[in-house]
C-alpha cells in the first residue's frame, strides 16, 4: 500500500502497476522468504505489462485522499512458455 502526495488536485492522473524483471533466476514464496529456484530461458515477451487501477483515471483529490493498494493483483508465470503475466482481480 502507498500514499501520494504532491499531485494537482484538480487534474487527472493514471495509477499503474508494473513489473520488471531484475535478473534471470526464477523465485519462489517459502516459509516467509524469497529463494532462487533456477534460471529463466531467454524472456519471450519483452513488452511491459502494465496493470491500470481500478479507479483509473481519477483526480488528484482523489488519489491523495485514501491509501492506494494493489492487493488484487495475481502475478502468475507460465510454466512452459517463462510469461510472466499480472492480472487483477475484483469483485
Amino acid at each position: 500500500m502507498v500514499t501520494i502526495s504532491g499531485l494537482n488536485p484538480a487534474d487527472h492522473y493514471d495509477v499503474c502497476f508494473s513489473i520488471v524483471s531484475e535478473d534471470t533466476y526464477k523465485y519462489r514464496f517459502s516459509r516467509n522468504e524469497w529463494k532462487k529456484t533456477g534460471v529463466f530461458k531467454e524472456q519471450q515477451n519483452e513488452e511491459e505489462q502494465v496493470l491500470m487501477h481500478r479507479h483509473s483515471p481519477n483526480t488528484g483529490r482523489f488519489w491523495m485522499s485514501k491509501t492506494i493498494s494493489f492487493k488484487n493483483v495475481m502475478i502468475s508465470l507460465g510454466v512452459s512458455s517463462n510469461i510472466v503475466s499480472i492480472k487483477g482481480y475484483y469483485k
